[in-house]
């Protein structure tokens, strides 16, 4: 799935009408580029999605009249009084001596209540948002500091935790936690799409941990095997130097068992010979450090110093 083509569709289909300014200035501040021309100014938004075209010329119908707007194949050109637009987006500032300004970051009017912060949201990623589900990396890329500076504390007001850098000329507000990237698509109301990543997140959950249960018993069986070799080697030199009767009986038989078959665990030893299984690693250590004495009786190398 394209995670993210879904959940901008999705976000386009759950637009709510009263919070359609906050969510049409994060379009315009995000994916616009404003031409000046010798009849005024023209707004000119490029966008893949093709659900947002729609959108932004029922914003536009409904709520800038001096307006309209013009579908050129992935382009979109609003012109009209766009002027008029741009100071109600929170794009401009008109000064009372008529003075115009671009403004960088967010207006604040426009994401006062949570419904505004979330419509805001909505347009930061339909305007410049992305996502990458194989890195769980969520990212909106914006022309200006202020801007991303803005988002970011936007973001953090439901309790998710962005990051920001400069890449090339853009500013990036990024998420990296699976967690977060989750909760922002159920922020911006693409639902279906939370579900989704919450489902996979799950899988690879239970994969990364049977994986990890995996390496852990692979890594058991190869230190088990390595003690018992030890143990068979020192079986054997007790063997070969002085006879395995030489150790008393409890040692003999615990030493018989694990001769005749290596491959046993401490819990089979200890069931066929109807002892505890600490009973059998002290027997064990026991036959070691009489293999250990014999060494070193015949002038060898003590292999545990």
């Amino acid at each position: 799935m394209n995670y993210s083509a879904e959940a901008k569709k999705q976000i386009c289909e759950s637009a709510a009408d009263k919070n359609d300014i906050s969510l049409l200035s994060a379009v315009v501040h995000t994916c616009a580029v404003v031409r000046k021309f010798s009849g005024g100014f023209e707004l000119r938004l490029t966008s893949n999605n093709e659900f947002l075209a729609p959108l932004v010329r029922r914003i536009v119908d409904e709520s800038a009249p001096g307006c309209f707007m013009e579908n050129d194949g992935k382009e979109m050109i609003i012109g009209g009084e766009t002027m008029a637009l741009m100071n109600m987006l929170g794009i401009v500032n008109i000064s009372v001596g008529g003075e115009i300004s671009f403004v960088r970051g967010i207006k604040p009017a426009l994401v006062k209540s949570d419904a505004g912060k979330k419509a805001y949201l909505k347009g930061a990623f339909l305007g410049a948002g992305s996502f990458t589900a194989s890195s769980w990396h969520l990212e909106i890329g914006v022309a200006s500091e202020e801007l991303a500076a803005d988002l970011a504390e936007l973001i953090k007001k439901f309790g998710l935790t962005p990051h920001c850098f400069k890449r090339k000329d853009k500013h990036i507000v990024y998420l990296k936690r699976a967690d977060d990237v989750i909760d922002f698509f159920g922020v911006v109301g693409a639902s279906k799409v939370m579900l989704e990543l919450a489902g996979k997140l799950a899988v690879d959950q239970t994969r990364r941990d049977s994986a990890r249960i995996t390496n852990l018993e692979l890594s058991n069986m190869d230190r088990t095997i390595n003690v018992a070799v030890a143990q068979v080697e020192a079986i054997r030199l007790i063997e070969s130097k002085v006879g395995l009767h030489s150790l008393n009986d409890k040692l003999y038989e615990v030493a018989k068992l694990r001769l005749s078959e290596d491959t046993l665990s401490y819990e089979d030893i200890a069931e066929r010979l109807s002892i505890s299984k600490g009973s059998v690693k002290y027997r064990l250590r026991k036959i070691e450090e009489e293999a250990r004495r014999l060494r070193l009786a015949d002038g060898g190398k003590d292999e545990n110093k």
